[in-house]
């Protein structure tokens, strides 16, 4: 996306619209008497001023997100802001009250257009991680228009006539309209959607307007207790419903897709806005009633009274939205609920009946309207984003459009409800209010149940816990028709787009993390089956890493898949560049069998992350994590995430089919079979390998700590890690004294028997066993050598005095032994260390950092860490992965979307201007353009 550069520019020119029209609606309210006098039309008649204005707003509003969608966002501002500035003009010039009512309409209709495309707008210049903050800033403008409106509208009434309410609107309408066709970039804004030539969708249109008239008209006609009519037009509205139903489903470009009803952000969402924006209307009508009839207050101090609630409001309003741009927006909406519900609530403290207007009751009122406009705040932009947020960038202005009719549709439910209850109708002008707790009563049940929506995790996000019936008995293998039917599926919700918007993968990720942090009790056990895993090696390398890499995820990719804008050459003015991180398509992931849940679910992260679909292949060597690895993609959408179980024919029929990535993690052999598969097919790939990785002590280490460290990063997981150390040259004069502190350690960790220790890992298999046990054979064994054949356990060993050409030192150990090697000189060492294949992973023990910067200059590895072991695999902000033929590729944090994302070049060039001289004949031009380029 691109981001506009006078993003504030654009927010300002945006706001005074809004600004506009909240002081409009206000200001005309105030008016109503003044024109009622002077038009000689009864308040009744009067009315019709503000409530045509209402109802056409709130009807237009979704239709005119759907148009600013198609026209382009800043022609549908202008559209809007022209309507709008010349509604306004005529009405301050007409005297006649049906050519008034009229305009006033019109005037709704540019209302309609300004709002729907200003939320739209905002959110196309700001980055995703400021919209919170940019919506609250818009709500806070709204409500201070809304608070002027009343002290503009009774200066001016008093020093001019009712006319200037509208003529006003002239002048500053001509100077936005002058701003936004300065300031709007169509290009940051979206620009018309390019579509092929289909018929517009009339009859959608048409009865969506009529049936959101017939509801608020209905609504209207409660307030004046004319149930026939509000019956009659009841019905009306549900038949218009059901015939706009019938028509979306029938248009080509339906005006307001249905589909977007059945994303839950955007159903919940509005079904909330309703119940808060009715409880704060329902508040805000019976409340100047109380305060005037039971507590005979003044109309100036009551309105002063109800400032307490716009004051908050203003305040709090940005606050909530930049911590929305932070943390999750559905907890500050239930936070907000919750205020707004305590709010409604404390109004029961106030006194039934007439009652004397003492500090106390006074206070009640100041704190309750505070709280209210707290908790108003804390719902609005954070509802807004989270809704807007849901869907593609290019449906945001219809989903604009659909929150503001929501909040008028609130408003007036609210008012017509306390009106009802309260029987104002039909009361007497001066009669005190019996039954304003009845209201209040109502108002906070509703906003209780919005809470509870808002609590309550939807359908749609299933429940995440695995039961061990869903795992089966066994692993499901599948046929080569079969795989490739999985496979075409995959290909299919990949090539449909759905996975690429960002509210997609996010949501993605979420389910993954809630999935394993319900299902941590499998992982371990699935972890404890395979590689009889100790908890807390479990923990640390197989599920604490992941839900990190999730979190880190969620919080940084709306940053990392932001288009990037690069430096465009002068030559070139006026074209603009830019890159654009698309996915690669669908991901084959192949997983060993040593960390058989990470090394699965940490690709599946950043892969999920950069838009792409997976399938992933676990290693038959880890059976129980396999089917765990099943049952976890079967809670994701088909196609999302598949996994394939089987063994080597398995692997080689999914290498032949048509996938846009591999990512392997394993032995050099498969991976250069790998290698040759993704040439063949032109696609890219990322090779996890391994290595015999060196560990070097000199004699300035502290010898204790070395010990420590390299004993555990050696035989974490029973030395059946990549990353762990292969084997350790020790300068002479410290070589007895590790291999001392060394022994000593392996007691303290793993007791005296430790090939038995529930904290040492077994074998994989007893093929691996074996092969093991003959390195045993190749050195002298300094401590440990013990083992167990039925449990596949071999205690930590130490091995000295190798034997010339010992396998042991030719090949990856991959188990609990650990050969020692004593060194004399260092620069003869990594000569030595030069000419062997690079490792993934290089360690160093000494205090001195000369030593450092040399070993850094003459080696070679994907990774070194210096006094430490294994622990560079755990920075998110480091890359994980080898070279040459220890792997090629990394991940891991923002490497991992990067790795799983294509860079696509994009460069626009301007149609208005044209540089002839590229253009043949050339000969002539020659001189210029080098004069002109150099």
């Amino acid at each position: 996306m691109k981001i506009a550069r006078n993003k504030w520019l654009v927010l300002a020119v945006v706001e005074l619209g809004v600004l506009l029209c909240s002081i409009d609606a206000t200001i005309v309210v105030l008016a109503l008497p003044t024109m009622a006098t002077d038009l000689g039309k009864s308040i009744a008649d009067i009315q019709w001023v503000s409530v045509a204005y209402g109802i056409t707003c709130a009807s237009t509003l979704a239709l005119a997100g759907k148009c600013a969608d198609s026209i382009g966002r800043k022609n549908a501002y202008l559209i809007g802001f022209a309507i709008f500035t010349a509604a306004s003009l005529a009405s301050g010039l007409v005297t006649s009250f049906p050519l008034l009512v009229t305009l006033r309409v019109f005037t709704a209709v540019g209302t309609a257009f300004l709002l729907s495309s200003g939320n739209a707008i905002i959110t196309s210049v700001f980055p995703k991680e400021q919209h919170g903050l940019a919506l609250g800033l818009g709500a806070t403008v709204f409500s201070l228009g809304v608070a002027a409106g009343l002290s503009l509208g009774a200066l001016i009434l008093h020093i001019a006539t009712w006319q200037w309410i509208f003529l006003i609107n002239f002048p500053v309408g001509l100077v936005a309209l002058a701003a936004g066709a300065v300031v709007f970039d169509p290009a940051a804004l979206g620009r018309p959607q390019q579509r092929r030539r289909q018929a517009v969708d009339w009859q959608g249109a048409i009865f969506l307007l009529g049936g959101l008239t017939s509801l608020l008209l209905g609504v209207e006609s409660l307030v004046a207790v004319e149930w026939g009519l509000s019956l009659k037009l009841a019905a009306l509205s549900v038949l218009l419903f059901a015939l706009f139903v019938r028509a979306e489903h029938q248009a080509a470009d339906p005006i307001l897709p249905l589909w977007l009803f059945k994303v839950p952000e955007i159903f919940r969402g509005s079904v909330m806005r309703i119940i808060m924006r009715m409880a704060g209307a329902g508040v805000a009508f019976t409340l100047p009633f109380y305060l005037q009839r039971n507590l005979g207050l003044s109309p100036a101090a009551a309105g002063m009274l109800l400032l307490a609630n716009v004051t908050v409001f203003a305040i709090a309003g940005p606050l909530s939205g930049h911590w929305a741009d932070r943390w999750q927006a559905r907890k500050l909406i239930s936070i907000g609920l919750a205020c707004l519900c305590l709010g409604v609530s404390l109004h029961l403290l106030l006194p039934d009946g007439v009652a004397k207007p003492d500090a106390r009751v006074l206070g009640y009122v100041v704190l309750a309207q505070a709280v209210m406009g707290l908790g108003a705040a804390m719902f609005g932009s954070p509802n807004a984003k989270a809704t807007m947020h849901s869907v593609a960038r290019e449906h945001h202005a219809v989903v604009s459009g659909l929150l503001w009719t929501t909040t008028f549709i609130g408003q007036s439910l609210g008012t017509a409800v306390a009106a009802v209850v309260l029987g104002v109708a039909g009361s007497d002008g001066n009669a005190p209010l019996q039954n304003a707790w009845l209201v209040f009563v109502l108002m906070a049940a509703a906003v209780a149940v919005a809470l509870g929506m808002s609590l309550r995790r939807s359908r749609a996000q299933k429940s995440y816990r695995i039961s061990l019936g869903q795992t089966g008995e066994g692993i499901a293998i599948l046929s080569p028709e079969e795989i490739a039917g999985l496979c075409r599926n995959a290909q299919s919700l990949s090539a449909s787009g759905k996975t690429r918007p960002t509210s997609f993968r996010k949501a993605a990720l979420r389910d993954l993390l809630r999935i394993i942090e319900a299902n941590e009790g499998l992982m371990f056990d699935a972890l404890r089956q395979d590689l009889g895993k100790p908890a807390m090696e479990a923990y640390m390398s197989e599920i604490f890493c992941v839900k990190e890499e999730l979190r880190l995820s969620l919080k940084k990719l709306d940053a990392w898949a932001r288009d990037e804008a690069v430096a465009t050459p002068w030559w070139l003015w006026p074209a603009r560049s830019w890159i654009r991180k698309e996915p690669f398509g669908t991901v084959l992931v192949l997983v060993p069998w040593n960390y058989p849940l990470q090394l699965a679910l940490m690709p599946l992260v950043a892969a999920l992350a950069a838009g792409n679909t997976v399938v992933i292949k676990p290693s038959e060597l880890a059976p129980a994590s396999a089917v765990l690895l099943q049952a976890i993609a079967r809670l994701f959408e088909p196609g999302l995430v598949s996994v394939v179980n089987g063994g080597a024919d398995t692997a080689r029929s999914l290498l032949e089919q048509p996938f846009d990535f591999f990512f392997f993690t394993g032995g050099a052999e498969i991976g250069r079979q790998v290698a040759l598969k993704a040439a063949a097919k032109g696609i890219p790939c990322v090779l996890e390998l391994g290595g015999k990785n060196p560990c070097i002590v000199d004699e300035s280490a502290p010898l204790a700590l070395a010990a420590r460290r390299i004993v555990w990063g050696k035989f974490f997981n029973a030395g059946q890690t990549c990353l762990a150390p292969d084997h350790v040259y020790v300068h002479r004069d410290a070589y007895e004294a590790l291999l001392l502190e060394m022994a000593k350690v392996v007691g303290d960790f793993y007791g005296e028997q430790p090939w038995l220790s529930p904290d040492l890992a077994q074998i994989v298999n007893a093929r691996h066993f074996a092969r093991l046990l003959g390195y045993l054979e190749e050195g002298r064994v300094v401590h440990g050598g013990r083992y167990d054949t039925d449990a596949r356990r071999i205690g930590p060993t130490l091995l000295a005095d190798i034997v010339p050409n010992a396998a042991v030192m030719r090949e990856e150990i991959f188990g609990p032994i650990l050969p020692v090697l004593p060194y004399d000189d260092l620069s003869v060492l990594l000569d030595t260390l030069q000419s062997q294949p690079v490792p993934l992973a290089m360690y160093l023990h000494t205090r001195r950092r000369d030593t450092e910067t040399l070993v850094l200059q003459r080696t070679r590895s994907g990774s070194v860490c210096v006094n430490d072991h294994l622990m560079q695999a755990g920075v998110p902000a480091l890359p994980f992965g080898g070279m040459a033929n220890s792997g090629i590729g990394r991940y891991h944090g923002r490497h991992g979307f990067d790795t799983f994302t294509h860079a696509r070049a994009v460069l626009r060039q301007s149609t208005r201007w044209d540089n002839h001289l590229r253009y043949p004949p050339g000969d002539a031009k020659l001189v210029w353009l080098r004069r002109l380029l150099g």
